[in-house]
């Protein structure tokens, strides 16, 4: 699922973290700057806590903690406890912090060092899953080169080898950005690591299909009318054309049919609103908009809104 927008761009980011408690992003803008951008979406102004103004939403619960140059934010549908009270108490040494309590972490956290953008546990890097410990995929530039890290953590030193790891990722290629050069694999006692040089390319041109816009998505369902809206209510706009929806039901197994969402416009943007008839659908219990050519089996999840059950 991509992030909301909030007034900043992915490019202007300085750095993006990433927990089952919350996303932080850190750059240069004031909190002024974001509450200007959320005032035209669902988010309400809903409190403060400690230094930051707290904004929340409820068609897809979603909650922003937003002061200069810090945004904590947190979706039922991004994160598996979402806590920005406990991310901001983390952050500001408040409360005891997870590298404190858990030795695995404290030890990839240490190895991964401080990074643009860094993912740890869950199913980063999976290179070998199966006894791997813990791990994390991070991007770092150090003296204006840009290094991709895969790192992995064993609960064994006997368990970890070169050649393993080599023979995981030939297997696994796309755990690595695929602009990844150079790449080198090290053992050392119980970490494992890939380091891969990639261009830093600051002035490339956006890809369409791998740069997906940054928007925030709004949604309602009439349950009476078994229809669904759907909002563009803040952000980039999007060629129409890779913009689609999928409807959810139990019996589709997963399985995601692309389906035009704006099917009589070129283009997608702010302020732009849809309706869905599910009159025809008295199962689904989900709508996912998606991201790519609606002839290509690949997409990327934009947004989901669960329905209510009426049944």
């Amino acid at each position: 699922m991509e992030l909301d927008y909030f007034g900043i761009g992915y490019e202007n980011y300085d750095s993006l973290t990433i927990t089952n408690l919350a996303t932080v992003i850190e750059a240069e803008f004031t909190a002024d700057d974001v509450a200007a951008t959320l005032a035209d979406t669902g988010y309400e102004p809903d409190g403060s806590y400690r230094s930051y103004d707290v904004y929340s939403r409820s068609d897809v619960r979603r909650r922003a903690a937003v002061r200069d140059g810090v945004v904590v934010w947190a979706s039922a549908n991004e994160h598996n406890a979402p806590d920005i009270e406990g991310t901001i108490d983390a952050g500001h040494g408040h409360t005891e912090r997870y590298h404190e309590q858990n030795d695995a972490f404290e030890a990839v956290t240490d190895a991964a060092g401080a990074s643009r953008m860094l993912y740890i546990g869950g199913s980063h890097p999976g290179l070998n899953p199966e006894i791997a410990e813990l791990g994390a995929d991070a991007f770092r530039i150090d003296d204006g080169v840009a290094y991709h890290l895969l790192i992995e953590r064993y609960e064994s030193a006997a368990d970890n080898s070169a050649d393993r790891t080599k023979s995981a990722l030939e297997q696994q290629r796309h755990e690595l950005t695929k602009e990844a050069r150079t790449v080198d694999v090290e053992a050392d006692g119980r970490f494992a690591t890939v380091s891969a040089r990639v261009p830093t390319r600051p002035n490339r041109e956006r890809d369409p299909i791998d740069d997906p816009p940054q928007v925030t998505w709004g949604g309602n369902f009439d349950p009476a009318a078994r229809t669904v809206t759907l909002r563009h209510e803040a952000g980039e706009s999007a060629d129409s054309d890779l913009i689609c929806y999928d409807i959810d039901t139990p019996e589709d197994g997963g399985e995601v049919e692309k389906k035009p969402l704006w099917p009589d416009q070129k283009t997608v943007s702010t302020g732009d609103e849809t309706t869905i008839d599910l009159s025809d659908e008295p199962t689904a219990d989900g709508i996912r908009v998606v991201y790519g050519p609606a002839d290509d089996v690949g997409f990327r999840m934009l947004f989901s809104l669960p329905l209510e059950d009426e049944r």
